[in-house]
């Protein structure tokens, strides 16, 4: 099965919910940071899906930034439909967070010439310093629309009393 998470950008908030679809809540600074597409707006300027990782299972989970967003998930299921597909290969999750604009519209503004990197460190930082709440978020939607999937594993092995 893969994976395709959506949202207004393919480099920011989707990269720690496909990293909390593979690694379950715990996500770090430093798993962030190993992404090499992480804050990458050239990668994203491109709008083509950007491979993150496979888990053990072989899914392989993409991100993508684009404008309709909302739209993809429609038409993804529409084309499964018309081809006949009782069980398609791709999944698609829209991801939309509250106060996701922000972020997004600093990162934009890093393209611009010579003061351009400040704005995508402030993107950055915005980004990291909201992890908790993303993570939180990010749970819930793929808890909710996955709740028995075997890819959402616990770090640590859970104690019976």
């Amino acid at each position: 099965m893969n994976y395709l998470l959506v949202g207004r950008s393919g480099v920011l908030e989707t990269i720690i919910a496909a990293l909390v679809l593979l690694n379950g809540a715990e996500v770090s600074v430093e798993d962030i940071n190993q992404v090499g597409a992480f804050a990458d707006i050239n990668r994203d300027k491109k709008g083509e899906p950007i491979f993150i990782k496979a888990d053990q299972v072989g899914n392989k989970v993409y991100t993508l930034g684009i404008s309709n967003y909302k739209l993809i998930s429609k038409i993804s299921t529409e084309l499964a439909r018309v081809a006949g597909q009782e069980k398609p290969n791709l999944t698609v999750i829209t991801i939309e967070i509250k106060g996701d604009n922000i972020t997004y519209y600093l990162s934009r503004l890093g393209t611009l010439p010579i003061v351009g990197s400040l704005f995508l460190n402030l993107a950055k930082q915005r980004l990291l310093s909201r992890r908790p709440q993303i993570i939180n978020a990010c749970k819930d939607i793929v808890y909710h629309r996955f709740p028995n999937n075997i890819m959402l594993v616990s770090a640590k092995p859970i104690r019976e009393s």
